[in-house]
């Protein structure tokens, strides 16, 4: 499926859900946890790029001469794939925070996670089920200004009304998954920045480090009160999940892919990007244009 060549490319053509303490470490995602820190002020600093235009005019990945692309819609995508992959990373390093403090999220009662982003900090609670009502059991907090994370047992347990709201958007879609890969998904989810509407990312992941996941994620879209879903477009269409590992001596440049759903890249590129932290070749099918994702970031033909 993949082929690999010294400083070249890349190239490849082209489950089930699993609770909070089963999910694989993706490989990008494994060397951000071993950070002393979780660079949370990046989740600041990020969403304040997306209202600057790119810092590098072109760029030469793979002998491709593109220019950063600034268009509304561009850094709208731009920005939802750093949002989701900041929140995954989150998300991953509160899980391991929690396990390491003897939580048990294992518990039959226990009912998934919900994030809560408030200026630069980040909320992750773990969310479990005391008969008809939702409510967290445990909390880990991440301050922006970069201190280790903190677990704790809340006193007010209660859900507020947007978490809860998350909560049902996020079983909503879990519950919808058909998956593409046979791999295990996990649910990212946050507000549509425009419609107030949650957008839920179920996505795969694999325990083998050699195994990129580029395509089989999927995007649900699910009312602000998390009831109904909302009719989409599919983010993928079938599952892209090749074992990548370059020969002794070659390091490989970019990765290769088409694209054959959107007419740009998506922010599942703009994810894969920042989480392999390998610059993505993505030519869009229907024209035939040539795309790089690279660090967050889309350039393209002028």
């Amino acid at each position: 499926m993949a082929a690999a060549a010294g400083h070249g490319l890349l190239a490849a053509q082209g489950g089930q859900m699993n609770d909070t303490t089963t999910s694989p470490r993706r490989f990008g995602a494994a060397n951000a946890l071993r950070r002393a820190a979780l660079p949370l002020a990046v989740l600041a600093a990020l969403a304040a790029c997306a209202d600057k235009a790119p810092p590098v005019a072109t760029t030469d990945v793979a002998g491709s001469k593109l220019v950063a692309q600034t268009s509304p819609e561009i850094r709208r995508i731009e920005a939802l794939g750093r949002t989701l992959y900041t929140l995954d990373i989150a998300t991953a390093r509160a899980t391991d925070v929690a396990l390491a403090e003897g939580a048990d999220l294992r518990a039959p009662d226990m009912r998934g996670r919900v994030t809560d982003v408030s200026g630069d900090n980040v909320l992750v609670r773990f969310v479990r089920q005391r008969g008809d009502r939702f409510e967290a059991a445990y909390d880990v907090t991440f301050a922006g200004d970069g201190q280790a994370p903190i677990m704790t047992r809340p006193a007010d347990p209660s859900l507020t009304p947007d978490q809860s709201a998350q909560l049902a958007a996020g079983q909503l879609a879990a519950a919808s998954l058909i998956p593409l890969c046979k791999l295990p998904y996990s649910p990212v989810a946050f507000r549509d920045p425009g419609t107030g509407d949650w957008r839920v990312y179920l996505l795969a992941a694999s325990a083998d480090p050699q195994v990129k996941v580029y395509a089989g994620h999927q995007r649900v879209l699910v009312s602000g009160d998390g009831s109904r879903i909302v009719p989409s477009a599919p983010l993928s269409r079938n599952c892209l999940a090749p074992r990548l590992e370059a020969p002794a001596g070659h390091t490989p440049e970019a990765f290769l892919m088409t694209e054959t759903l959107s007419p740009t890249p998506t922010e599942a590129h703009v994810f894969a990007s920042l989480l392999y932290g390998l610059p993505i070749l993505v030519v869009t099918a229907a024209e035939k244009k040539h795309w790089i994702v690279d660090q967050g970031r889309i350039w393209g033909a002028s």
